[in-house]
């Protein structure tokens, strides 16, 4: 029996050249990203003087922070959602 409820999904390039061109294009796409994290990180540790995993925490606890609690509150409305209340 053949047809789209039994197909393979194949989720990596099966020969080396689509590997290596698939490579190279995530590569391209990711360079920007990669040379933007490298600079956040020296701008925290030289700049700022602090650590960068310390800061991303503290970022990440005031973004809480700021969604849980009114005014906005989106959070709230997505728990209350959940909860079914």
């Amino acid at each position: 029996m053949t047809g789209p409820a039994t197909a393979t999904l194949r989720l990596a390039p099966a020969t080396p050249e689509q590997r290596a061109l698939h490579r190279a294009l995530v590569d391209a796409a990711s360079a920007r990203y990669r040379a933007a994290g490298r600079f956040a990180y020296h701008f925290a540790r030289g700049k700022l003087g602090i650590d960068p995993v310390h800061l991303g925490i503290i970022m990440v606890v005031n973004l809480e922070i700021g969604m849980v609690t009114p005014p906005v509150g989106l959070n709230l409305f997505v728990m209350s959602g959940i909860a079914r209340m």
